[in-house]
């Protein structure tokens, strides 16, 4: 892949660097809830993976390593060169491990949101698999209302109806193409627990106790990996930066704080 700077949006201002990476399939956007609650304490930037959102992607394949390169170069493009903080949700956790693998010296902290860092099992690889197919057959708008609603706790589903169907309609804002770039991504992505028992950096782990993609026994596992490592489990399913933004941005704010302090 060549050199890509991604599309991005910032918030606040300074020399404390937050970059919030998205999951599949949304964008940027995703984090608009929590964005305004971390502006007053750090720089927030919020990039598009290429593909989404307004960041473009021409290539017939898609990596993780990929993601994790535009993102350095997006950092380059904007003249940062100082430790961040780098936090990612779900497919976002993917490419945070990536980059953590390749550029360890440009992080300051980790956080991995409702993500992991073990390769996609033979049930999940098959299950990528089978709706690769519906995708490629016509069926993003089945694909989409049929995943989207899973990603939320109950909670959310009772009481925030509209909060879904808005994610909904983002999801369906993108291209098939992409979509199916992601899931081979995934796919083909390894194992990168080591980079969580040999990070020089704390990391975080953000778990929802209703998670029903990434189970929080397997979260509180993570956990245990690094020398130091922060935990939050949350009243939320997948979606914890929607469902519970108040809580997700405290406890970040906290992580972050502790990473600069300590970098």
């Amino acid at each position: 892949m060549a050199q890509q700077s991604l599309h991005s949006t910032e918030f606040g201002q300074g020399e404390k660097i937050i970059v919030l990476l998205h999951g599949f399939p949304e964008s940027k956007d995703v984090w608009r809830r929590l964005t305004p609650l971390l502006q007053e304490d750090f720089r927030v930037l919020c990039p598009d993976l290429p593909g989404a959102g307004n960041s473009p992607f021409e290539g017939a394949q898609l990596s993780v390593e990929d993601m994790a390169r535009a993102l350095a170069d997006t950092l380059q493009d904007k003249g940062i060169h100082q430790p961040i903080v780098l936090a990612g949700h779900s497919m976002g956790g993917y490419v945070a491990l990536a980059f953590a693998d390749l550029f360890p010296e440009m992080l300051a902290g980790l956080s991995l949101v409702h993500s992991s860092c073990h390769s996609d099992s033979e049930e999940k690889i098959l299950n990528r698999r089978k709706s690769i197919r519906l995708l490629e057959k016509g069926g993003k708008e089945v694909f989409v209302r049929e995943m989207i609603p899973n990603l939320f706790g109950a909670a959310a589903k009772e009481k925030a109806p509209d909060l879904i169907q808005e994610q909904i309609k983002r999801g369906m804002d993108m291209p098939v193409q992409s979509m199916i770039r992601f899931y081979e991504a995934m796919i083909a992505r390894p194992d990168r627990c080591r980079v969580l028992e040999q990070a020089p950096f704390p990391v975080q782990i953000i778990a929802g106790k209703e998670d029903n993609l990434i189970p929080v026994k397997e979260s509180m596992a993570q956990a245990r990996l690094p020398n130091r490592s922060f935990v939050s489990a949350l009243a939320a399913g997948h979606m914890g930066m929607l469902e519970t933004p108040q809580q997700v941005a405290d406890d970040l704010r906290q992580f972050a704080r502790y990473c600069f302090e300590t970098a």
